[in-house]
C-alpha cells in the first residue's frame, strides 16, 4: 500500500469512528464532544475566513476612487439630512462609474471653544481627512468657516474657477481675510440653493468652500454646476 493509500485508508477509518461515538450521543453531548474536540479546528477556520475577507476587502477596495468628499458642518437639521441628492444625483449628473466614489457627510463642532467627546472624536476626523488631502469641498456656518478661512485652508474661488461660473456665483462670493492679511474669495454662500433644500442642509449663511489641497478640483467645479446652472 502507498503512502498515499494509507493517508486515505487512516482518514476514512477515522471518519466512520467519529461517526460512530456521535452516533451513540444525545445532541447535547454531542455538540459538547464537538466543541471539546474542534474547536481549535474551528477557530482557525474562522479566523482563516475573517484573513481571506480582509485581503478580498482591501484588493476590491484597491480598485476605487474617491471622485468626490464633502463634509457638512453644525447643521441644525442634522438629524432630518438626506445626502442622496450629492452621493446619487451628483454621482448621476457626472455619469460616473461603480467604482466612483462620492462621500457626504456630517460632523458637528462646537464655536464656543468647548469640546466634548464627539467633538473631539469630529475634529479629530475633519484633521485627519483634511491633511490627507482627501476632503475636496467644506460646508458649514459662519463661525467654522472663517475659522479655517484664517489659516489658509480654502482656495481663492476668484482663481480657479471658470469666468461663466464666477459671475453666477459672485453675487454669492464670501471675502475672508488670511494670515497674511489679504482679502481672498475663499467661500459661497449656498444657503437656499435647492441642492441644501433637497438635502435639508439650513445653515444660513451655508458657507461652500474648496480645500486648498483638494484632488479633485475639477469635480469640485462641476458640483458648483450642479447647484446652480442643473435646475
Amino acid at each position: 500500500m502507498s503512502y498515499k493509500e494509507e493517508i486515505k485508508d487512516y482518514i476514512k477509518t477515522e471518519t466512520k469512528q467519529e461517526a460512530k461515538k456521535l452516533k451513540d450521543m444525545s445532541w447535547s453531548d454531542r455538540f459538547w464532544y464537538i466543541w471539546e474536540y474542534y474547536k481549535w479546528h474551528m477557530l482557525g477556520l474562522f479566523l482563516a475566513g475573517c484573513l481571506i475577507s480582509v485581503i478580498a476587502t482591501s484588493i476590491y477596495n484597491s480598485t476605487l476612487t474617491t471622485q468626490f468628499y464633502c463634509v457638512v458642518i453644525n447643521n441644525p437639521m442634522v438629524m432630518r439630512e438626506n445626502m442622496d441628492p450629492i452621493t446619487v444625483g451628483f454621482k448621476d449628473y457626472m455619469q460616473f462609474g461603480k467604482k466612483d466614489q462620492i462621500f457626504a457627510e456630517s460632523l458637528t463642532l462646537p464655536t464656543d471653544g468647548s469640546f466634548d467627546d464627539l467633538a473631539l472624536a469630529s475634529q479629530g476626523k475633519l484633521a485627519a481627512i483634511i491633511a490627507s488631502g482627501d476632503l475636496d469641498v467644506m460646508i458649514s456656518d459662519q463661525v467654522i468657516f472663517q475659522r479655517y478661512a484664517e489659516m489658509d485652508s480654502y482656495l481663492d474661488l476668484e482663481t480657479v474657477l471658470p469666468p461663466d461660473l464666477l459671475e453666477i456665483v459672485r453675487d454669492r462670493l464670501l471675502y475672508v481675510k488670511n494670515e497674511s492679511g489679504q482679502s481672498l474669495a475663499c467661500g459661497i454662500d449656498v444657503s437656499g440653493n435647492w441642492l441644501m433644500q433637497s438635502t435639508g442642509i439650513v445653515t444660513e449663511p451655508a458657507c461652500f468652500a474648496i480645500m486648498l489641497n483638494t484632488g479633485n478640483l475639477d469635480n469640485c467645479i462641476a458640483m458648483l454646476r450642479f447647484m446652480f446652472e442643473s435646475q
